[in-house]
């Protein structure tokens, strides 16, 4: 089976509590099933591990995340009564992409 991982975070290195558990999971398909992670970073150390999960993925996509866009849009969100996560890493970009 091909399963569509989306992480709010590039899982490597496994240096917290979200990052593990995704690692882990990832790790687990990966022995039985294609995986496809698409994912978001905010800083370069996260983006060259990506290299690091392609054992273990079919497909690997990082979308950098603004500090400053992804903070108004939650900011603004929070003003309209709006789910935060929602807005906090809200792409357009992303959004094509996984469809």
């Amino acid at each position: 089976m091909r399963i569509l991982y989306l992480a709010h975070r590039v899982p490597y290195p496994p240096n917290k509590g979200d990052k593990i558990r995704a690692l882990w999971e990832i790790k687990s398909l990966s022995s039985q099933h294609e995986i496809d992670l698409f994912c978001f970073y905010d800083h370069e150390e996260d983006r060259n591990s990506i290299d690091a999960l392609r054992q273990y993925c079919h497909d690997c996509y990082a979308e950098p995340l603004s500090w400053w866009r992804s903070r108004l849009r939650a900011l603004i969100a929070v003003v309209k009564q709006a789910p935060f996560s929602l807005a906090y890493f809200h792409s357009p970009t992303m959004s094509r992409k996984v469809k």
